[in-house]
């Protein structure tokens, strides 16, 4: 019985909420600061992409998402054979964006990213956010009411960057997303004709931990960093900002677009984390039915430590 009683202890253990595996997410910002040491944003920094890498590496980063897209540059072949080099090799998944363009017709047309990433392990990710458009006609003709922007699940052939990255680094993949409500459908507007496309939506809270790139570069490396899932992108306010992300949120004004990226991110590491959670307490509930009514039970063996400290259901 005793043995029963300390299986069934271990089960629940193992089974427990472990809240401290949730991956962070923090964004490494290219900002004023970064592009007043570094430079002017632009090709220079394939290179330096390629040492942060290297860096975000070493700080034990979970997994490495760039909202930037990298098409050829013939001023720039080494610089962007050393980021594809860095990329194939790092430990932590690499997944870069690929930028669609959304044409008249509702379809995509993509930038392609350098040949040079072609037969590596580095993923692409769309980086694609569009508007919600509720198209209404009544007596006095056709009208637009704009909504939230929302990250298109897919385009141009691509998920998008977050999904991508995410089920890189074992979070979660398609299946667990349409499971947890993440991924729907929104209405876009096209010709006075709604359109219907899947979509992810973030959720606009407060802004996720963002360190400064060239921080990132040069110093030591940040204890945030370990086990996060960094997404790479511009925080300068000045370049890839969108305007009134969200009319329910009327006091915020502008946002980057890194930042779409990480809302989205840290919403699905909160869903996948708080699902986890539920099922764990099930199965410990179940287990600990299982083993109730026995001469030697589990309550036996821990006192009135079990009804105390046991994980409680809402």
């Amino acid at each position: 019985m005793k043995t029963q009683a300390a299986a069934l202890l271990l089960t629940l253990l193992c089974l427990a909420p472990a809240l401290a595996d949730e991956p962070r997410v923090v964004v490494v910002g290219i900002d004023a600061k970064t592009q007043k040491e570094l430079g002017a944003f632009g090709g220079s920094y394939r290179g330096l992409h390629a040492q942060l890498i290297e860096k975000l590496n070493a700080s034990g980063a979970r997994a490495i998402a760039f909202d930037v897209f990298f098409p050829e540059n013939p001023d720039r072949v080494t610089e962007t054979a050393a980021l594809a080099k860095a990329a194939d090799a790092s430990r932590a998944p690499v997944t870069i964006g690929v930028h669609a363009e959304e044409q008249e017709d509702g379809t995509f047309a993509k930038l392609e990213n350098a040949a040079v990433f072609q037969g590596t392990k580095v993923a692409q990710g769309a980086i694609y956010a569009r508007r919600e458009l509720f198209i209404r006609k009544d007596a006095d003709g056709i009208y637009g009411e704009t909504g939230a922007l929302v990250i298109g699940a897919e385009a141009a052939g691509y998920r998008s960057l977050i999904e991508t990255t995410l089920s890189s680094a074992g979070v979660a993949d398609r299946k667990r997303l349409e499971s947890l409500g993440v991924i729907e459908p929104v209405t876009a507007g096209w010709n006075g004709a709604e359109v219907k496309a899947l979509a992810l939506r973030p959720q606009l809270k407060a802004k996720p931990l963002t360190l400064s790139y060239v921080d990132v570069l040069r110093k030591k490396p940040h204890p945030a960093l370990k086990g996060a899932i960094v997404i790479v992108g511009m925080t300068d306010g000045a370049q890839d900002v969108h305007e009134a992300p969200d009319p329910s949120l009327p006091k915020l004004k502008k946002i980057s677009g890194v930042y779409l990226h990480a809302a989205l991110a840290e919403r699905i590491v909160k869903a996948v984390a708080a699902d986890d959670a539920r099922r764990a307490q099930e199965t410990a509930g179940k287990a600990g039915a299982k083993g109730a009514g026995k001469a030697t039970g589990l309550d036996k063996v821990l006192g009135d430590k079990v009804g105390k400290d046991a994980p409680k259901k809402d």
